[in-house]
């Protein structure tokens, strides 16, 4: 790309969508010849108290590695390798650095004695903030209908496919002639083309609505530093006001009888272009049993989710559901209308059956509405189905969304949903066993790698983290943990699997708003290895090979590879739920204040650990009162816990009501996660006054920063 390519990818290190910083090697690891080729590892990072664990390949003699500090150049862990094993659908021999032990937050690479050594990775207790931030934030940068400035990125480009507001119906029915004018605007781009599409809208919704069911302390107003044009004028948190733009979409596109149709796209493939630039003719096309089963679905989930926020809106959704559901009764039968030629410029996502669809749509009804008749439904319809072995979620098959609906709803028959938890486990526990007996420690068999096989890893970790909420086992966690480390470097190619995120990364995904627009767009994540090829690239490598690629190698970072390297919304989805999951709740979590909100006294301070003799307790009680933090999801504020600058950055923001990237703005020397806070107190305090009082600067507590915020809003 033009030189803007390069700008954006040198200076996207700055906050929520930054490109993980490449840091200098030592000077005894910068001499090795195998930088990354050797030894792979999760190229974001390892939880503290997690296993951390570096797969190493082609070793000779070595046996010994070493873990360096790259802030001291200093060794500071050495550990022996495992066992050599051999990894069937990567061809490669396989040995494990454990360093689990070692506990110590910083940036290391590992090196192995007479070898390579690894990309940078970091070690702390909250190191996916930034890949989950780039990954929600991406939706927002992906909106049809939506003119984008993007601050972070500099990605800008004007409304496009407004034509979809009058798209034209490609067929004729009951309702409507074909050429009939149909308001089918808004939602996002699908994938790498500019197509939208009920099957992926629908469980990326979902999915993303789950991650916010889990924990929604962790997602808050102001959080994604939403781009011009997407802001957040609503009082929900940033996440869920991006899926509502989506749950509006598809509204407009149900049938008044309840149906819902397939999708929206033109009568050809765009080219590489912005998307304001493809004026062809947009169309509504297609309808099916089992894309109307999953809008009911989601909007049935949806609905509970947006009931504390705005009633009204929830009920909307709810009838929605409802009517969704009254159609799919009255027909009992799979259909699925498609017209000639209707995917000429569009994916087709043809499916033949629907009660896996369905069984999601009733669970999810019973689980918001406590009617009964809908468990009774259930078990006359759907029982020995429910019961059937599970999966992971995906837009072909989303009975684990119904399965885990009707396992957690306090409506559900008792022996029955027992039964269903029981079939949730079971396969969960498939999956460790696959875990376990893999090189790489990922959840794919060989026929697994084909389209999105790097989503459906994660999406196969997801399924264990599921069961850990129905019968808690640590073995769950770790395994879903190992499916992010393969998504983010841990495995054959040594890429990691999503744009900005690593030093390995994809840098020419398929996509026609990065391609058209020359900027990168950090959050995407990409297919991955596809051993049954799909497009001419990597047709012809796998050709060019002789049929010797191994299954997990079969990916190419190239533009023209539509089958391994293109993004799709519903690839980045379980990303985001797993990422969600993995980090930490925020200390700011509360909505940006306004005037008004910012009255109030000490008094109405509750954290755990906050009492009268703790330093700086009116400080935090005022900040509690005026709404600007509200502390760990635990209950507690840790007000001797050192804070680091992103989390400095963002009570600034609340406090001021200014935008992050204004905030940041006066701070040259801005590091995410350092906690060093010199640099930072003396701009913040040049820029917005305030006092850092007896502070040194050096390292600054919670308590501490709660002062000097208390000092800025001061009269």
């Amino acid at each position: 790309m033009r030189k803007r390519f390069s700008n954006i990818l040198l200076s996207l290190s700055i906050s929520l969508g930054a490109i993980s910083s490449v840091m200098p090697l030592t000077a005894k690891a910068a001499e090795a010849t195998l930088v990354g080729t050797t030894v792979k590892v999760d190229q974001i990072g390892y939880l503290l108290s997690a296993d951390k664990v570096a797969l190493v390949t082609e070793t000779t003699a070595a046996d010994q590695f070493q873990l360096i500090n790259l802030d001291s150049n200093k060794k500071v862990y050495s550990g022996k390798l495992s066992a050599a094993v051999n990894d069937s659908n990567s061809g490669d021999t396989v040995r494990k650095a454990d360093f689990s032990s070692y506990k110590e937050p910083g940036t290391y690479v590992l090196q192995i004695e007479g070898g390579g050594v690894s990309y940078p990775f970091r070690i702390g207790d909250d190191v996916y903030r930034n890949s989950l931030l780039q990954a929600i934030r991406s939706y927002a940068l992906g909106r049809s209908g939506t003119a984008i400035r993007d601050g972070l990125t500099g990605l800008s480009y004007q409304a496009g496919h407004t034509q979809d507001k009058q798209a034209l119906m490609y067929f004729s029915d009951e309702f409507h002639q074909k050429g009939d004018i149909i308001d089918a605007s808004g939602g996002w781009y699908d994938a790498g083309d500019f197509g939208k599409y009920i099957p992926t809208a629908t469980v990326s919704t979902a999915q993303l609505l789950l991650a916010y069911e889990f924990a929604p302390s962790k997602f808050y107003k102001g959080q994604m530093v939403l781009p011009e044009g997407s802001t957040n004028d609503s009082k929900l948190p940033d996440l869920l006001a991006e899926t509502k733009f989506e749950l509006d979409w598809m509204k407009k596109m149900q049938r008044s009888d309840g149906a819902v149709y397939f999708k929206v796209a033109g009568k050809g493939w765009p080219g590489f272009i912005k998307p304001e630039l493809d004026t062809q003719d947009r169309y509504v096309y297609g309808l099916s049993t089992y894309g109307t089963a999953q809008y009911a679905g989601v909007m049935a989930m949806a609905a509970r989710i947006y009931q504390p926020f705005d009633a009204v809106y929830a009920k909307e959704l709810l009838n929605n559901a409802l009517k969704a559901q009254q159609y799919l009764e009255k027909h009992p039968s799979p259909e699925f209308r498609s017209d000639k030629d209707q995917d000429s410029g569009s994916g087709a996502y043809g499916k033949t059956t629907d009660n896996e669809e369905r069984i999601w749509a009733v669970a999810e009804l019973l689980k918001t509405t406590g009617n009964r008749d809908y468990d009774r439904y259930i078990k006359e319809h759907f029982a020995d189905q429910l019961t059937q072995k599970s999966g992971p979620i995906s837009w072909a098959n989303s009975i684990l969304l119904g399965q885990y609906a009707y396992a957690t709803s306090e409506y559900a028959d008792t022996s029955l949903k027992e039964k269903v938890k029981a079939s949730i486990l079971a396969y969960a526990d498939s999956l460790l066993e696959k875990i376990t007996n893999d090189g790489y420690r990922v959840a794919l068999s060989t026929d697994q790698y084909g389209w999105g096989s790097a989503k459906d890893s994660v999406a196969q970790g997801n399924v264990l983290l599921l069961a850990n909420t129905l019968s808690p086992k640590e073995a769950y966690v770790q395994g879903a943990l190992d499916q992010l480390h393969y998504l983010f470097g841990r495995n054959a190619t040594g890429y990691t699997y999503m744009t900005g995120s690593g030093t390995k990364m994809p840098l020419h995904p398929h996509n026609r708003i990065m391609v058209g627009t020359h900027t990168y767009i950090p959050g995407l994540v990409v297919g991955g290895p596809n051993k049954f090829g799909g497009d001419p690239a990597i047709d012809k490598i796998l050709k060019d090979a002789g049929g010797s690629t191994p299954p997990a190698k079969a990916y190419v970072d190239i533009v023209d590879s539509y089958s391994t390297n293109e993004h799709a919304i519903d690839y980045t989805a379980p990303v985001a739920f797993a990422l969600a999951y993995f980090t930490k709740g925020d200390i700011a979590m509360a909505l940006k204040p306004s005037a008004d909100d910012r009255k109030g006294n000490a008094s109405a301070q509750s954290f755990n650990d906050v009492t009268e003799t703790t330093r700086g307790h009116e400080a935090i009680g005022v900040l509690y009162a005026k709404h600007i933090v509200q502390g760990y999801e635990d209950g507690y504020f840790h007000p001797t816990q050192s804070i680091t600058q992103y989390e400095a950055v963002l009570l600034i923001s609340r406090a001021l009501g200014k935008s992050a990237v204004e905030v940041q703005s006066a701070v040259p020397q801005y590091q995410a996660d350092t906690p060093v806070m010199k640099d930072l107190l003396q701009s913040l305090t040049l820029k917005f006054g305030g006092t850092p009082g007896a502070v040194d600067g050096s390292v600054v507590t919670r308590a501490d920063f709660a002062v000097f915020i208390q000092s800025i809003l001061q009269p």
